[in-house]
């Protein structure tokens, strides 16, 4: 499997963990492996708005604003279930 099917295949997983503890888990694992943002493969590469886009919405994540992913898992299922 090439390393881009890799990592889809990791974030559906983590989509499916209900487990905030463990989520948190793996989120303190990356975190720790990868050191900073500025260590991720091609961030440097990434036009300097998406960069900005992502930092705020780390920020927001980390202040509990946002939609809860189940509210959003749950809102496509229905729309696009068969």
């Amino acid at each position: 499997m090439d390393l881009s099917l890799e990592k889809l295949n990791l974030i559906q997983q983590i989509l499916l963990i209900k487990d905030e503890d463990f989520v948190k888990s793996i989120s303190r694992f990356i975190e720790k492996k990868r050191g900073s943002v500025e260590e991720v493969d091609g961030w440097e590469e990434l036009p300097e708005k998406v960069r900005e886009s992502i930092e705020i919405a780390q920020k927001q994540m980390e202040e509990g604003q946002g939609i809860p992913l189940e509210d959003v898992l749950e809102k496509y299922r229905k729309k696009y279930q068969r």
